[in-house]
């Protein structure tokens, strides 16, 4: 059958090649690196009567035996509202506080005071010591937390204030494997009291390898039902391979027909032209094609021979489809 492909292009094998754990654990596509522009995303209160958080949405990968991956919301303080009705006395205008039930990880400046009683009146986070806090998990108190000064007649303690959170960053926990394209992470729960983080756009990059783009019906005797999306296992000779989908796994022969039947498979090259053919053939260096869909022009004949990569295509050299 010629030389046989590399294994790197088969999804199932290639994650062991790439860094990734587990021989044949693998599967074609990408995997979440990084979750872009989270930062001061959303505005919402959780207390007792907002109690449900804002949760995190990825996403499940789109090829088959992928896993999904999961990520870490760390929360920050976007704004703290001074209650009116429950107000304090003897805070003093320009100092610092905390507030209870946070941890005294957060530190706010107490931006203006009444003069009469020296209740706080607005807060704000203008000082270089002022901290939003970080928390994994939001800590749900009461309708309000108290104001707690920082020294001498910085306060009595009780004034009682709001406080809204927001995303500060998400951290990738585990990549997983077998995503297909860029997409949006979101977040549910959106009705709680606020605005809600709702959908940030947030979006993953690839960190693996690319496989071949295989589309496969898997024999009917082997579970098969329709052609699908679906990764190489093993190549059995230049046209024969065993592939797995969300089906099953069965031998599939290339075949030049964007609908397979049962036992075959199709995988689509492009030419510089943009024309693109079905590859009927194919070994570690070259591809026999069949003419698909023409552009300006074919470039290479039917039953023509040649080169291939999965990155952009060169003279001599088409771009078969990868994931």
């Amino acid at each position: 059958m010629g030389r046989p492909i590399k294994k790197k292009f088969f999804g199932n094998l290639n994650n062991e090649q790439f860094g990734n754990v587990g021989t044949g654990s693998g599967i074609g596509g990408e995997g979440l690196a990084t979750i872009t522009n989270p930062t001061q995303r959303g505005s919402f209160i959780a207390n007792s009567t907002a109690t449900t958080v804002p949760s995190l949405v990825i996403p499940a990968p789109a090829l088959p035996t992928g896993v999904q991956a999961t990520a870490q919301v760390v929360w920050e303080v976007e704004s703290v509202t001074v209650t009116n009705g429950l107000a304090g006395n003897n805070y003093q205008t320009g100092t610092n506080a905390t507030l209870t039930g946070l941890g005294g990880g957060v530190v706010i400046n107490l931006a203006t005071v009444g003069s009469g009683q020296g209740e706080v009146q607005t807060v704000n986070f203008a000082t270089t010591t002022s901290n939003r806090g970080s928390f994994t998990t939001i800590p749900v108190v009461s309708e309000t937390y108290q104001i707690v000064g920082e020294g001498v007649g910085n306060g009595d303690g009780n004034q009682q204030a709001l406080v809204k959170y927001r995303v500060q960053q998400i951290n990738v926990l585990t990549s997983g494997r077998g995503y297909a394209s860029t997409q949006d992470v979101t977040f549910n729960n959106t009705s709680v009291v606020g605005t809600g983080p709702g959908n940030p756009g947030e979006t993953y990059s690839a960190v693996t390898q690319n496989a071949l783009n295989v589309t496969a019906f898997i024999p009917t005797k082997n579970g098969g039902a329709s052609a699908l999306l679906s990764d190489i296992v093993k190549q059995e000779a230049s046209q024969r391979y065993l592939v797995k989908n969300t089906d099953g796994i069965g031998q599939c022969k290339l075949t030049a027909t964007d609908t397979p039947t049962a036992g075959q498979m199709n995988l689509i090259a492009t030419d510089t032209n943009g024309s693109t053919y079905w590859v009927t053939k194919l070994t570690a260096r070259r591809c026999i094609l069949t003419q698909r869909t023409m552009s300006t022009a074919y470039l290479f004949a039917t039953n023509g021979s040649a080169g291939w990569t999965i990155a952009s295509p060169s003279l001599g050299v088409v771009s078969i489809a990868s994931i």
